[in-house]
C-alpha cells in the first residue's frame, strides 16, 4: 500500500515536470541519452538497481515519448558513452567531480551543462551511432584529440 502510494507520487512529480519543461521550453525536439545500458555506481544491491532503475527510466521514457508525440515533438536517442566524462568545448578527456567538469585545457565546467553539450553534439556526429560499442567510442574520441 505504501509503495503504490509512493509510486503514485513519483509518477505524478515525473508527469509535472515533463508537462513544464514542454510548457516552458516549446521544445521542437528533445535529444538524450538511451540510457537502457547504464549501470549505476555502487551504492545499493544488484537487485534493488535492477527493478528501481528498470521501473523510472521506463517509465520516464515511456510518459516523454507519449507527451512528445502528443505535443508534435520530435525526439532522437543519442549514443550516452563518454558524454559526461569529455570536455564539451576541446574533447579532451576530464574528471566529473558532482556538478563541476575539470578539463586540463578549458578550466572548470559546469558537469551538466558539459555533457547537455556534448549528448546534442552527438546527435550530428557521423562516426558514433547509437549502436557503437562503448570501447570504439572511446577510440574514436582519443583520435580526434591526438
Amino acid at each position: 500500500h505504501n509503495k503504490l502510494k509512493n509510486d503514485q507520487r513519483v509518477k505524478s512529480y515525473i508527469n509535472q515536470s515533463l508537462n513544464m519543461l514542454i510548457e516552458t521550453e516549446k521544445p521542437k525536439e528533445i535529444v538524450m541519452e538511451n540510457l537502457d545500458f547504464v549501470s549505476w555506481n555502487q551504492t545499493y544491491p544488484k537487485s534493488v538497481k535492477r527493478k528501481l532503475s528498470r521501473w523510472i527510466k521506463g517509465y520516464i521514457k515511456d510518459r516523454l515519448e507519449y507527451k512528445c508525440d502528443y505535443n508534435n515533438i520530435k525526439y532522437t536517442y543519442i549514443n550516452p558513452a563518454y558524454t559526461s566524462k569529455v570536455c564539451s568545448i576541446c574533447g579532451q578527456f576530464g574528471q566529473r567531480n558532482g556538478d563541476v567538469f575539470k578539463c586540463s585545457n578549458c578550466g572548470n565546467l559546469h558537469a551538466d551543462i558539459n555533457a547537455s553539450k556534448n549528448i546534442l553534439k552527438r546527435k550530428d556526429d557521423k562516426e558514433i551511432s547509437l549502436y557503437t560499442k562503448y570501447i570504439k567510442v572511446k577510440e574514436i574520441l582519443e583520435k580526434r584529440i591526438s
